[in-house]
């Protein structure tokens, strides 16, 4: 970062991508931290000089995805605002109680292993941030997707809106890990979605995830977990995986039991 009389400053993160030190390369002194042994839930104040020279630091950067407010107190997380006082959003989960009963809580009050870069879905530890910007960048490529294909597909009965409408509604507020044992993904409640690693950025997901082609493309992993949710647990599998191909084009192509669909 640039700061001080547009001078380069290094910025030095945490475990989940969080601010903690700020270092002026020329002194080789910390001009700004932010202590991890604060209160986890980030109530506790920056030190905007810990070198004692006069000269205050301003960072808005907090937890992954907000800047902190100085006007309303709050740190802004793109969707919605959260208040480290508290440890929760100003606003409920734009989803209800589909996130999960506390649709106010922050990363399911779990701040140590967790963050929500747009206070709607959060992720896990596992994931790195290559992977959590593919993930959040394929989400969107999804919804454009089924934004696209719906409306024609619907007409003659094919993708069900209102199931896709409700998977969407799931990913926004899901909770991401990246460490799967095994292809493809699983989900559990109330709204943790666990993938295989392999499969996310891959350039052929669905042969490397699996050679005979069974978790299919990325996004259409991500819609059959969501799915899953949508459609109720007791849904089997092969009727999920045959949903998600009726919406997208690259969903598994085969069943449960290794047959085409």
């Amino acid at each position: 970062m640039l700061a001080n009389a547009n001078k380069l400053h290094y910025i030095e993160p945490d475990h989940l991508g969080s601010p903690r030190v700020v270092i002026d390369p020329t002194r080789d002194v910390a001009v700004w931290t932010w202590s991890l042994k604060g209160e986890a839930f980030g109530n506790t104040a920056p030190n905007q000089d810990p070198d004692g020279d006069g000269a205050a630091l301003v960072l808005d950067m907090r937890f992954p995805g907000q800047r902190f407010d100085a006007a309303s107190g709050l740190n802004q997380n793109y969707f919605r605002d959260y208040e480290a006082a508290t440890g929760r959003y100003g606003q409920s989960d734009p989803i209800g109680l589909k996130g999960g009963i506390s649709s106010y809580s922050y990363v399911s009050s779990i701040p140590l292993i967790k963050f929500d870069p747009k206070g709607l879905l959060s992720f896990g530890p596992s994931c790195s941030n290559a992977q959590r910007i593919f993930i959040s960048n394929e989400i969107i490529n999804l919804a454009n997707e089924i934004k696209e294909n719906t409306k024609p597909n619907c007409e003659n009965g094919d993708c069900d809106l209102n199931a896709a409408a409700d998977a969407m509604r799931f990913l926004a507020g899901a909770s991401i890990s990246c460490n799967y044992g095994a292809p493809c993904a699983v989900t559990t409640m109330p709204n943790y979605v666990y993938f295989y690693p392999p499969l996310i950025g891959a350039p052929d997901a669905s042969k490397i995830a699996n050679p005979d082609g069974a978790c299919g493309c990325f996004r259409s992993v991500l819609f059959h977990e969501a799915l899953h949710h949508a459609l109720g647990r007791t849904t089997s599998e092969d009727t999920v995986r045959r949903e998600t191909r009726k919406c997208i084009s690259c969903g598994a192509n085969y069943t449960e039991g290794g047959k085409p669909l």
